[in-house]
């Protein structure tokens, strides 16, 4: 029987946190950034006027249509300056690529054999209680001790255990193991496999299904290390600072474990440490003693945890804390930072609360509000890693409340997605990265509303997706053995996209229901709540409670690689009294090598000028006539303007021939959208005309122009993107002083 279907979760003990008591530092205390942004950043509902100068047609978060819709000027501002002139003071598309590459995509080499569904096991580990001495100077664990609780689900002979000793590839490099017990007697025990597979074998005589056992393991040395995706791996001991690093195989160098997603159990880490450092594990602080040499922290946690979240930091920490209170109940959140940092780190995390109120609202309530959620600083790390209620950081403190906050937001939202609910093989790791990704662009709506929301999804994640997109193409789910497949942008910026497009998608179908796809992510997070999942699993739950059938979506943008490259070309006809016919091709051009598909999606189209209509166009095919009749004639037609789709496309505007005499100014078409290299404006025009097409930067920064004079016919202008940095861009077209066209261009 899978094991999954054993396990039994005891509710959480509630335990009072010794932090205050031990640390001694200020009281506990909300954020005040919160009086200035309340009523305003909070309501998605009311933002009509930016949502009306952004063609938007619904809100993005219209969850409470109860809420007072009080505008707060300051952030007023902002939105209106994010709806013509793109965010100002936040990281650069450049900026934000580096840190992606910092936080996943560093020493990504190593493989292993991937299963891709959970091995079913002969027992469940109930408990870790982890017990280290570390010797600074020797870079070591002076001794260690891991008691292994368990209970055997069939009769069997044997436990094993994930453990990396020193006999594995390199001799007298790692952990020896001095004994072991079992249920308090000498234990027979032996160990098999190599390398990073090295496996301590432990014999259980008699074992009979339903007893509960313990191992204890007694080992010390200097640990090894996997290289990991931040950082080295494993458990680094140096000078000053020693901290884990566990995902995805580390944990197995510095505990023994089963080391798999899928396998949790609760878990307490007791650490000494030379006098003056700080120890923060996951869970809550259950006890400490000082003397004048080694001071000792006993950290607890009661709810399930996978072994690569298991983690501990210590060094002389400063210790900031701030609280979060959501429906009458409070946890608090410590920052563990340098003292050189602590001044700068006011700003940086005082958003955090935020974060977590709009995370809470929208996923369902901080999931550990009885532990603590705390941020650590350690320098060393190439990036950040979500250790359940224990997130560590590794990319700098500006003073800037803006600068890192998506990071913050993406690491937090990890205690939904990827702590609280644990992916269950590593080829499903999307459910915690692609979440974790959305979630930038979740907290971003939150925050400042639609408008950020849609730049981020689509100038940040989509624009960063389409030009590293990994080749030859991988699919999102199970992309390959190796952690460059693992945690590549099809697991992180393509996958969030496409949750956008799943949100977007379900609002179509459901006839305009803004709340069905927060509530199905929260019955997903419910049915397996301090568990694991697969893919298959949040597909057909998703399903299942939207009642909607989705294979068609799920299969080609989960199971299959590559986007769609569209060609549109379109026309109009008067059909007299004001009516007009718009004949609409669409082809799609992609290469269907490596398995890429024809994609099935309904297509949003714009049509603007004498009306403002949106249609929408079912195509799946290589090529798909439409015909529509519209009230008013169009003069542009806009493809897919909310991104609903991952996508690059041209627009046209069918012409069979040129006329030998053009009496009037027509836009033909206009890209490409993604654009490389040049941005290129095809249009009829009389002869003798001035045309001008403008690029500006975000910040309204004329940035390029081409300016000619018409000749008769069939005329094309471009604009030169080649020396610019990647990011958003807005051009406009005019013909003798008269604008044709004014849109955004993402430039890769």
């Amino acid at each position: 029987m899978p094991k999954i279907a054993q396990k039994r979760l005891p509710e959480p003990k509630i335990r009072k946190s010794l932090l205050d008591k031990d640390f001694g530092h200020q009281k506990a205390r909300r954020s005040n950034f919160e009086a200035i942004y309340t009523t305003f950043a909070l309501n998605f509902g009311g933002l009509a006027l930016i949502r009306g100068c952004h063609g938007i047609r619904s809100g993005v978060f219209d969850f409470d249509p109860a809420r007072p819709r009080i505008y707060n000027l300051r952030v007023m501002n902002t939105l209106l300056l994010l709806t013509f002139a793109g965010p100002s003071g936040l990281p650069s598309l450049e900026e934000v690529r580096a840190m992606d590459e910092k936080l996943r995509l560093a020493e990504r080499w190593g493989i292993m054999a991937l299963d891709t569904t959970p091995p079913v096991l002969p027992w469940d580990i109930l408990h870790y209680g982890i017990t280290l001495t570390v010797d600074t100077v020797g870079d070591s664990i002076a001794s260690g001790r891991c008691e292994v609780e368990f209970q055997l689900l069939d009769d069997t002979a044997s436990l094993w255990l994930n453990f990396v000793d020193s006999m594995s590839a390199t001799p007298y490099l790692g952990l020896t193991v001095d004994s072991v017990l079992l249920d308090g007697a000498v234990a027979t025990w032996f160990f098999s496999g190599s390398d990073t597979g090295r496996i301590l074998n432990i014999q259980v005589p008699g074992g009979v299904s339903g007893q509960i056992d313990t191992a204890l393991v007694f080992y010390h040395g200097e640990p090894t290390h996997p290289s990991g995706i931040i950082s080295s791996g494993g458990l680094t001991i140096g000078d000053t600072i020693c901290y884990t690093d566990d995902q995805p195989w580390g944990a197995r160098h510095w505990f023994p474990c089963v080391d798999i997603p899928s396998e949790k159990a609760t878990s307490e880490v007791t650490a000494t440490v030379p006098a003056g450092w700080r120890v923060v594990s996951n869970g809550v602080l259950a006890d400490s003693v000082h003397n004048p040499s080694w001071w000792t922290y006993h950290w607890v946690n009661d709810y399930q945890i996978a072994s690569y979240l298991v983690a501990f930091a210590a060094y002389d920490f400063a210790i900031l804390r701030d609280t979060f209170i959501f429906s009458g109940d409070t946890v608090p959140i410590y920052h563990f930072v340098s003292h050189a940092d602590s001044a700068n780190a006011e700003l940086d995390y005082k958003l955090l609360p935020k974060a977590m109120e709009g995370y809470s609202t929208l996923y369902g309530i901080y999931p550990f509000m009885d532990q603590k959620y705390s941020q650590v600083q350690i320098d060393k790390l190439g990036g950040a890693m979500e250790n359940q209620t224990n997130t560590f950081t590794g990319f700098g403190i500006y003073g800037d409340s803006t600068y890192t906050i998506w990071v913050q937001a993406h690491e937090l939202s990890h205690q939904w997605w990827g702590d609280y609910v644990t992916c269950g093989t590593w080829p499903d790791i999307w459910l915690n990265e692609g979440f974790a990704t959305f979630s930038e662009a979740v907290w971003w709506g939150w925050f400042l509303g639609p408008s950020m929301y849609q730049y981020w999804i689509d100038s940040v994640r989509m624009a960063i997706y389409l030009e590293y997109q990994t080749w030859p193409p991988i699919p999102i789910y199970n992309p390959g053995q190796s952690l460059e497949e693992l945690f590549s942008v099809e697991t992180y910026d393509k996958a969030g996209c496409v949750l956008h497009s799943l949100r977007k998608v379900t609002e179509y179908l459901l006839g305009g229901d803004t709340l069905a796809f927060w509530a199905a992510l929260r019955y997903y997070k419910d049915n397996h709540a301090q568990s694991y999942a697969l893919t298959k699993d949040f597909t057909q739950e998703y399903a299942a409670f939207t009642g909607l059938t989705l294979d068609w979506f799920f299969g080609e943008w989960l199971y299959k690689p590559g986007y769609p490259k569209y060609q549109v070309i379109w026309s109009k006809d008067s059909l007299g009294a004001g009516l007009w016919q718009v004949n609409i091709t669409i082809n799609q051009t992609q290469s269907h090598n490596y398995g890429v598909p024809y994609f099935k999606m309904p297509v949003p189209l714009q049509l603007m000028g004498g009306c403002d209509t949106t249609v929408i166009a079912w195509d799946s095919l290589d090529t798909q006539n439409f015909s529509f009749t519209v009230s008013g004639k169009p003069n542009i037609l806009r493809f897919d303007p909310e991104n609903w789709i991952i996508d690059e496309h041209t627009v046209h505007t069918g012409v069979i021939e040129t006329p030998s005499h053009v009496t009037e100014t027509r836009l033909l078409s206009l890209g490409p959208v993604p654009a490389r290299d040049m941005f290129r404006v095809e249009y009829l025009a009389p002869e003798g005309l001035r045309a001008e097409l403008s690029l500006y930067g975000v910040d309204g920064r004329l940035v390029g122009r081409e300016k000619s004079t018409t000749a008769n016919g069939l005329n094309v202008i471009g604009v030169n993107l080649a020396c610019l940095p990647q990011g958003l861009y807005f051009t406009e077209f005019r013909v003798d002083g008269k604008r044709l066209f004014a849109t955004k261009v993402v430039k890769q």
